[in-house]
């Protein structure tokens, strides 16, 4: 049988005792006691409705079948250093906690079976879409998408005051140039390219200037890192950065490194909890007056 698991904090439960129809158990965790028919599905005993509930296991269903798609990608991408896969897995779970929360609320505050029937269908199709994830690299008539999304981002970002990119760049001009270096590579969601990154050898005359952490040798930069903001705050501009720094790994580069605009406080915090040290600043004039941040990750 499958394990049961407390509607509070996700700890597997340990029936015992009880009478000859029920089991009882208390959550060894946060206290949450717990009564279980024989042989069949858990039942809350806080609650005043006596709720038979089979559906919190679908959370855990759930995990599972994405934790074994995330194992698959590991082994399509053909990576030795598994980290980015348990960064992701966190990253699920985190994903899953609030919804679990909400699920006892609903389960709670209404009693109805129904409503949180139709939640957890949403939450399964939220996190199969997380999954359903593929990274290749760019070819020619991938550009006009990426356009599309970058032009995207850059009406976002003005929007929130952020003059980052604009209709000088990204550009065409750029992405052929990735392209033909065989340095772009495009995010899919299904068939669908959601986001884009270039992962790069080449050093832009503007940080030839810049007092990096690490001798000029087997560095590798990452330039137009881009989601469309209608696939934003999903994890997967993470899933992107992931993929680019298993490749650094696997290839033997000495460090990562990159620049953010100075007036992207996002972006900033993105990059440092991803453990890259901010330096010196340098100015591309087509963009913004504003300076841009360097940074660098040691691998």
């Amino acid at each position: 049988m499958e394990a049961d698991f407390c509607f509070n904090c996700g700890t597997t439960l340990v029936f015992s005792g009880g009478d000859d129809t029920y089991h009882s158990s208390e959550c060894a965790n946060c206290g949450q006691r717990y009564a279980k028919e024989k042989e069949k599905s858990l039942i809350d005993c806080r609650g005043n409705h006596s709720l038979v509930i089979p559906l919190y296991s679908i959370i855990f269903d759930t995990q599972k079948v994405a934790k074994k798609r995330i194992k698959k990608l590991a082994l399509e991408f053909g990576s030795r250093d598994k980290r980015w896969l348990y960064y992701f897995i966190e990253d699920i779970e985190k994903e899953l906690a609030e919804p679990r929360l909400k699920l006892v609320e609903l389960l709670n505050l209404k009693g109805t079976e129904t409503i949180a029937r139709d939640y957890l269908r949403r939450l399964s199709n939220q996190v199969k879409k997380l999954m359903n994830l593929h990274i290749r690299k760019a070819t020619s008539e991938d550009i006009d998408a990426l356009l599309t999304i970058t032009k995207a981002c850059a009406k976002f970002m003005i929007e929130k005051k952020i003059f980052q990119w604009n209709e000088n760049y990204p550009n065409r001009a750029a992405f052929e140039h990735d392209v033909a270096r065989g340095e772009l590579y495009v995010l899919l969601e299904a068939d669908e390219i959601i986001g884009c990154v270039v992962i790069s050898t080449l050093m832009d005359e503007e940080y030839k200037t810049v007092k990096w952490l690490t001798p000029d040798d087997m560095n590798m930069y990452i330039h137009r890192l881009a989601v469309h903001p209608k696939a934003q705050g999903k994890g997967y501009a993470q899933f992107l950065m992931q993929f680019a720094e298993e490749y650094a790994i696997e290839n033997n580069y000495r460090s990562i490194r990159l620049d953010t605009f100075s007036r992207n406080p996002r972006n900033q915090k993105f990059y440092e909890l991803r453990g890259y040290k901010k330096l010196e600043d340098i100015y591309f004039p087509k963009q913004s007056v504003y300076p841009f941040h360097c940074y660098e990750r040691i691998l």
